[in-house]
């Protein structure tokens, strides 16, 4: 009697986290690759947590610098004497605080994501389930 020794490989770096998901629901996955697999679809979806994190803080961002524009124009077309245009200077004040915080949010968040893209592409490099 022969035996045949079945080897499987997929490629995980780009597969849909559902097509994961189908491998870990599959009678035929030894517990390694199960273990594998939920290993490798978490780090995945901390990376992706992370990119949404970012998408979110550049959003706000842009909704700031539309305001100031709006802002600039309004402050344009008032004298820098009036209540309006004192109120517009302090609301710039407080935006570039928070501006500032934000794009250094978006900064960490950044290299955030790139370790955490190293470590999810590491793991799978060195995955082996045999």
């Amino acid at each position: 009697m022969e035996e045949h020794t079945r080897v499987s490989q997929i490629a995980l770096t780009n597969s849909p986290d559902d097509t994961i998901r189908i491998f870990l629901r599959a009678n035929v996955t030894s517990p390694k690759v199960k273990a594998a697999l939920e290993q490798a679809l978490a780090r995945k979806s901390k990376l992706a947590e992370t990119q949404h994190e970012i998408q979110q803080e550049e959003k706000a961002l842009q909704v700031i610098e539309k305001d100031q524009a709006r802002m600039r124009e309004n402050m344009a077309r008032v004298p820098p004497t009036s209540e309006a245009y004192k109120r517009y200077l302090q609301k710039f004040d407080v935006q570039e605080t928070e501006i500032e915080k934000r794009r250094e949010r978006i900064t960490k968040l950044q290299s955030q994501a790139e370790d955490e893209r190293k470590a999810y592409e590491s793991f799978l490099l060195n995955l082996n389930v045999e």
